[in-house]
């Protein structure tokens, strides 16, 4: 099938739908608080907002939502800092575009439009961006049609694809090529990743395999925080347990681990996470068994409750830092996310423990199992297993703890790796690139 077919076709199909997206697209991103400006930037009908301006030949970067831009910022810090180029952000969510003003309050911040073939004529030819960079997802097809047309490269920095993701994308392998082959460069996560975009269609020469930012991102940021200034903080103790991002169907499980382990250790601590605050129904459970809990956001020192719930965003990683061990969650059930998070404890030298279906996490996992910091979990009785042991061996847990540390230190390096594929962009120019 023609490539110039296979686009028609797309656009056809886009328009098509576009009466049955417009509406759901519409109400989601005014629930979540996106404002009437940012659903007409997402439509392609509000121009970008004037201050701080876009300068031309600025580094574009696409960060589609509150993860990527957390992700994202060593790598936006050093890459700005080494080019001392112009940049501009560019976000598709509400809580991406919050995160992102927030993160980086000097730059430009706005919404990227939706893929229609119109919006990106009048981005392009009124902005020359020097280079468009995405982060973890692959480009649209109109996108990267009209970037081909502009002489812009675009890249992927940290790219993931899933085995699952890969099987199905390998059916539309004759789709996809064409589109791979206007990318300029890819940096993959792993090697296997790396594989896996080249057997779609990408040329070998533009791939690399660069890390995670993730690895960077997390010892960064567990080197700012003290953890007894934590324990300081809510009356910790050093025997404290963290389940952390705990989905609705692993809570109760949560609790009756925790009420065998408070029977058999005394004065023990535990904090709950969960991760979905508006679903999760652990204030409901702690009252109904009769298990005295504080809430950080009307929290008072020092805890009296052998619970402490963190009710509010943004406190998990100070809790990973502050506990003994860890559990991660999203990973005990089919139900879940396919696990969350794995090497955010283990960057504090924390042993970790996680369910059989972290399959989001499939080389982090691999990671912590393989060095001995991490332990795989498949029931209440083996997760108990894990704490209790934690709690009676401190010297299994110190060794357990600091195997993970040194892994996930030695997976260090993908913001460098990274930065240095948009340099040789910036200095080589496309077609040396290509």
């Amino acid at each position: 099938m023609s490539r110039y077919l296979v686009v028609l076709l797309y656009n056809l199909a886009l328009l098509a739908a576009l009466p049955f997206f417009l509406p759901v697209s519409a109400g989601r991103h005014l629930r979540r608080n996106g404002g009437l400006r940012g659903l007409r930037a997402r439509l392609g009908l509000a121009a970008p907002a004037r201050r701080p301006r876009i300068s031309p030949g600025a580094v574009w970067i696409h960060l589609v939502s509150y993860g990527e831009v957390v992700t994202a910022a060593p790598f936006v810090e050093t890459l700005l800092r080494e080019s001392g180029r112009p940049a501009a952000i560019w976000t598709t969510t509400p809580t991406g575009y919050r995160a992102a003003r927030k993160a980086f309050p000097e730059l430009p911040v706005n919404y990227l439009p939706i893929d229609l073939p119109l919006n990106w004529p009048f981005l392009f030819g009124r902005y020359r961006p020097s280079v468009f960079i995405s982060l973890e997802a692959l480009f649209w097809p109109n996108l990267l049609i009209f970037l081909d047309l502009f002489r812009v490269p675009a890249v992927l920095i940290n790219g993931r694809l899933s085995p699952r993701s890969f099987r199905r994308y390998l059916k539309a392998r004759p789709l996809l090529a064409p589109l791979l082959k206007r990318v300029s460069a890819l940096g993959m996560r792993s090697q296997p990743e790396a594989d896996w975009i080249v057997r779609l269609g990408a040329p070998a020469g533009r791939v690399r395999a660069t890390g995670s930012l993730k690895y960077d991102l997390v010892i960064e940021r567990a080197a700012r925080i003290d953890p007894e200034s934590v324990r300081r903080e809510y009356g910790l103790p050093g025997n404290c347990l963290v389940f952390g991002s705990i989905h609705p169907e692993e809570e109760a499980l949560a609790l009756s681990v925790s009420r065998r382990l408070l029977e058999e250790f005394p004065g023990l601590k535990i904090i709950l996470a969960p991760r979905h605050l508006e679903r999760s129904r652990l204030v409901e459970l702690l009252a109904e068994s009769g298990q005295a809990f504080q809430a950080v956001s009307s929290f008072q020192t020092p805890l009296a409750a052998p619970f402490l719930l963190l009710d509010r965003m943004g406190c998990l990683n100070r809790a990973y830092a502050a506990g003994r061990a860890a559990f991660v969650g999203g990973s005990l059930t089919i139900f879940g996310d396919g696990g969350h998070n794995l090497v955010e404890p283990a960057a504090f030298g924390r042993p970790v423990a996680f369910g059989p279906h972290a399959w989001n996490f499939r080389e982090e996992s691999g990671l912590l199992l393989d060095c001995g910091g991490g332990v795989l979990v498949r029931s209440e009785t083996e997760l108990h297993q894990f704490f209790r042991r934690t709690l009676l061996d401190p010297a299994w847990a110190d060794a357990a703890g600091n195997r993970a540390l040194e892994a996930v230190r030695k997976r260090t390096g993908g913001v460098e790796r990274s930065v240095a594929i948009v340099r040789d962009l910036l200095t080589n120019g496309i077609n040396e690139a290509a």
